[in-house]
């Protein structure tokens, strides 16, 4: 049996919003794809939290796949519009960075920067998601190519997460929390590669919160079970970088952080 296409659609419209029915809209007359929405609750503007939903589900999707991300704080403005084509999937969106780490995890990106006239289209000032990006996704998803649609370009903004960092000689990692999830679990910058080279399953840990300057002890465990309720732990999440969190509790409220905080952990000798 032929598999439909998928079309996923990510945003900071706001779920209670007609917006993300809008931009759907404007692409249910053009594909047979099927619809997945992906989160339409990124925090308003916040493009790095829409970055970073992307780069966690992209690699699960099949190949074929387009995704529409709009969180866009530039529309209307002299911003560019960009297809990039990585990993056998599209992604479609501003070009403010959204789009790049998940096109980078995918493989290597071909960028394309939409040419409106050349997709037929006539966006508006204010909804590129309705009447520029949503189409688009649209059409690629219908089988259309990107060279139909947009121009090959070597220009583009970027946008990274960073990188955790490692001392064996003085047993530490830092890192950035880069996300707080609905549970208040921190995801951080601090892959699983460099966890395995300091830490074992067992280990207890000392977190230092800057700049209060309150120290946590925790241990690194694989999953919330191994910790009574209430108590703090590190693990491996599912995105592939250490965690951290509170057994059936909010660790992001209990220790007041937040998405861009800095992370230092050191073995408690």
């Amino acid at each position: 049996m032929l598999m439909r296409k998928v079309l996923t659609f990510l945003s900071d419209f706001g779920s209670d919003s007609p917006y993300p029915a809008a931009m759907k809209a404007g692409a249910a007359g053009l594909t047979e794809a099927r619809f997945i929405d992906i989160n339409h609750q990124v925090r308003p503007q916040n493009v790095r939290e829409g970055a970073f939903l992307l780069w966690s589900v992209a690699p699960y999707f099949p190949p074929g796949t387009v995704h529409c991300a709009v969180v866009d704080p530039g529309v209307g403005t002299g911003r560019a519009a960009l297809i990039i084509t990585s990993g056998g999937q599209h992604l479609v969106g501003p070009d403010n960075g959204l789009l790049l780490p998940a096109a980078h995890r995918l493989g290597r990106p071909t960028v394309y920067q939409i040419a409106p006239r050349q997709a037929g289209l006539s966006p508006g000032q204010t909804f590129d998601g309705r009447d520029l990006f949503a189409p688009v996704a649209a059409r690629l998803s219908a089988g259309a190519q990107p060279e139909q649609l947009a121009q090959l370009t070597g220009h583009w903004q970027e946008l990274d997460f960073g990188q955790g960092s490692l001392s064996l000689a003085e047993g530490w990692l830092k890192g950035q929390v880069i996300y707080v999830d609905h549970f208040g679990n921190l995801v951080t910058n601090i892959s699983a590669e460099l966890v395995g080279r300091l830490l074992s399953y067992g280990e207890r840990l000392r977190w230092q919160i800057e700049p209060a300057g309150q120290e946590i002890r925790l241990a690194f465990q694989p999953s919330f079970g191994f910790v009574p309720p209430g108590e703090p732990l590190a693990y491996l999440g599912s995105a592939g970088t250490l965690e951290l969190a509170l057994r059936e509790g909010n660790a992001a409220e209990r220790f007041q952080v937040t998405a861009g905080a800095e992370i230092r952990l050191r073995q408690a000798r």
